[in-house]
């Protein structure tokens, strides 16, 4: 699984640049730092220019076995889940941040 996502990062680095230019200021601000493979995910870190000295983390996994042919799918599907996360009145960014290191959420 961590070859598909060492293969997905940068795939879901260019779907996430598309975010700045997302109608939703929520998204458009967001500063994506880093796409990190993981063995059974990937790990998407990023700032806020409206929580300064916050560093936020969110991971996102493919649910089933994944193959090669469904990078571009992956990359959007994941784009989604966190424009998902980050929009909806029962999930968004953590009220409280780490002094230090990344918040997960």
């Amino acid at each position: 699984m961590r070859e598909f996502y060492e293969a997905l990062a940068p795939t879901a680095a260019a779907e996430l640049a598309t975010l700045r230019e997302s109608d939703e200021p929520a998204l458009a601000r967001l500063v994506i730092e880093s796409i990190v493979a993981c063995d059974d995910n990937v790990a998407v870190t990023f700032t806020d220019p409206e929580r300064p000295g916050c560093m936020f983390g969110w991971r996102w996994s493919w649910a089933e076995d994944p193959q090669s042919a469904e990078l571009d799918f992956a990359a959007q599907l994941l784009r989604v889940n966190l424009e998902e996360d980050l929009l909806s009145e029962r999930y968004g960014l953590p009220a409280d941040c780490a002094s230090a290191g990344v918040t997960w959420f």
